[in-house]
């Protein structure tokens, strides 16, 4: 790899692993430098047992990165970064974080259903008004970035020909995209397989037929 994937180890959550199972990620996550992802607190808090389990203290960069954490409070005394994903939340659970200092990074969790990782920012925008698009913006971006310790981001820019107004709030996409300094999307289309949006799309919604239809159950 090239050092534009960054490595993690993910446990679905508390309910479908054993202790022995979450011991032993953390462990080869803290061995192995790398960041230990988890649906965290969606229903009820979790916190207590996963420090409980982990054996984390107060105070210590724990490497962990929590998804949803919508119950409970003082996950940064553990070194826990939180990613909000208001879609889901609201779709599962009727509520969300309301308070935006409390999360790191903002998530879609469930783009198969809810779409990307747009769809989840316009939502968030929707259920934090326009008037924190801003700190939004920040989540959606560099939160992320920093969240996963990809801390050399240079040359990964998106520009838009439209007000900024509009940009923050989801309502448009980038005429120009580029990674790592090359250009990924130009004038709305995939630049090496010459697909644009509408094509992209139809694409994207064969495959979730597919899997809806395989996974079904």
């Amino acid at each position: 790899m090239d050092g534009r994937i960054t490595l993690g180890i993910f446990i679905h959550s508390l309910r479908f692993a054993t202790r022995e199972s979450l011991k032993m990620a953390y462990e080869l996550s803290k061995r192995s430098g790398i960041p230990l992802g988890i649906h965290l607190s969606e229903g009820v808090d979790e916190l207590p047992k996963l420090a409980e389990v982990l054996g984390l203290r107060e105070g210590e960069d724990s490497g962990i990165i929590a998804v949803h954490c919508i119950e409970g409070s003082g996950y940064r005394r553990y070194g826990i970064r939180v990613v909000h994903c208001p879609s889901s939340n609201i779709r599962l659970y009727g509520r969300t974080v309301n308070d935006l200092d409390l999360v790191d990074a903002l998530g879609s969790d469930w783009p198969l259903l809810l779409g990307s990782s747009l769809s989840s920012y316009r939502r968030a925008v929707e259920v934090h008004g326009r008037a924190k698009t801003w700190k939004l913006i920040q989540k959606a971006t560099v939160g992320g970035y920093e969240v996963y310790g990809i801390h050399d981001w240079k040359g990964d820019v998106a520009i838009f020909d439209e007000p900024l107004s509009r940009v923050l709030e989801g309502a448009c996409r980038p005429r120009f995209v580029a990674v790592n300094g090359k250009l990924v999307v130009e004038e709305g289309e995939l630049v090496e397989v010459g697909l644009g949006e509408r094509e992209v799309r139809k694409l994207i919604n064969c495959l979730i037929g597919e899997a809806l239809e395989r996974h079904s159950a």
